[in-house]
């Protein structure tokens, strides 16, 4: 077949063709990995006055799709409301934006357009690092709850979480049945 052999159009065979697409997309996806969204640049002095005692970094941003692409912007993880607040608070008096990201599924530059510059004065706040609890306020005898949720919790497992209070179905619930 001509499929298999490359002597009769005297090029690469259709198979041996994708064989080496593949390889070159994978060294290409490896080159990519190499600065990944999770990669934390530290080689800049923090914005000053940024708050004492929380973290902050320079750090790709990247949209789930790829197609918004910013490289090392401030970024940090507040690990409690308080630190939120300290982070908002210094944002405004030293007149820099504040961004809140998640897991990064927009389309739309609401966070940060597409080639947003290193010097611009924005900071990314990842709130799904430590700002992730949930609690069951309370439960209503007509069978409505009140959840309190903190802003980087998944919706995963928040429905997980309503699942195993009887609200919802769990998928834990499921198996077991």
């Amino acid at each position: 077949m001509a499929d298999e052999s490359s002597a009769e159009g005297g090029g690469l065979s259709r198979r041996r063709l994708l064989a080496s697409s593949v390889v070159a997309g994978g060294g290409v996806w490896l080159l990519r990995g190499m600065i990944r969204p999770g990669s934390a640049y530290a080689d800049a002095p923090s914005p000053p006055g940024f708050p004492a005692g929380l973290a902050v970094y320079r750090r790709v941003y990247e949209n789930w799709a790829g197609e918004i692409r910013a490289d090392q912007l401030w970024t940090c993880a507040p690990r409690t409301p308080q630190d939120m607040l300290d982070v908002v608070n210094w944002a405004h008096g030293a007149g820099w934006t504040v961004r809140a990201q998640g897991k990064r599924h927009g389309w739309a530059p609401l966070t940060v357009a597409d080639g947003t510059p290193a010097a611009t004065r924005v900071v990314l706040v990842d709130t799904t690092a430590h700002l992730t609890g949930m609690s069951l306020e309370r439960q209503d005898a007509d069978g409505s709850a009140l959840v309190r949720v903190q802003a980087g919790a998944l919706l995963e497992r928040l429905l997980a979480f309503a699942g195993t209070h009887g609200y919802g179905s769990s998928p834990h619930r499921r198996r077991g049945s």
